[in-house]
């Protein structure tokens, strides 16, 4: 018998954790990246949440504990067990690719899109969401073709679907953890330890935000800190 409180039953993803757990704040980066509302619940501040999480785990505090629309729970998984679950493409179908590159932003995307209508096999690996920094953005009012602005989830949509349409394979929840010479190809290897062969890696990674590194600045990141 399912005895998932009430209030858990919506169609939305809900996240049971803390607010010190680094998995819960990993795992609800990664869903942000996807563009995906959830719900987040405090455990410490919600005992019925907390019953909840130990009922699940046979009375360990496991976080973060993750419930979906359907029904399933997944608990502490890894960005790529999130991926697969959400129905992200994880794994290339094939083994050696003309051209790999390494980052989903609009960069990558494009360069991705022109080999791939000149007939280059392309695979793109992105860590987090398509789109980088441009694909997180509430609003694009700078980027040239649109006079009356676009929001960063629709641009980066529209770049992804416009490369699959060329045929360029997309992969998310991966990151690239060595790029090595075997004879005359490279190899590009995930950190899941998948392996692809290729002519050219093009790494179009993107820029990243530069922190203070003082106490509490990642937990207000969004909510009294901004970047701009």
């Amino acid at each position: 018998m399912d005895s998932t409180p009430d209030r858990f039953r919506t169609d939305q993803i809900t996240v049971l954790g803390t607010t010190w757990c680094p998995d819960c704040k990993r795992a609800k980066r990664f869903l942000g990246e996807q563009r995906l509302a959830y719900l987040n619940v405090d455990i410490e501040q919600d005992p019925q949440a907390m019953a909840y999480v130990e009922q699940v785990n046979q009375g360990k505090r496991i976080i973060p504990t993750i419930l979906f629309p359907d029904g399933s729970i997944l608990v502490e998984p890894s960005d790529a067990e999130l991926a697969r679950k959400l129905g992200l493409q994880t794994r290339a179908q094939r083994s050696f690719y003309d051209a790999v590159v390494i980052g989903g932003g609009p960069t990558g995307l494009t360069a991705a899109l022109y080999l791939a209508r000149e007939g280059q096999e392309t695979l793109v690996i992105e860590r987090a969401g398509l789109g980088g920094q441009a694909g997180a953005t509430q609003t694009l009012d700078n980027f040239p073709g649109f006079d009356e602005g676009i929001s960063g989830a629709e641009f980066a949509e529209r770049l992804g679907r416009q490369a699959r349409r060329f045929g360029v394979e997309i992969l998310q929840a991966q990151e690239v953890a060595q790029i090595s010479l075997e004879g005359p190809y490279l190899c590009v290897t995930t950190r899941d330890g998948d392996s692809y062969g290729t002519k050219a890696a093009l790494l179009a990674t993107g820029a990243r935000y530069r922190t203070l590194g003082v106490p509490g600045e990642q937990e207000l990141v969004g909510v009294n800190i901004h970047f701009c």
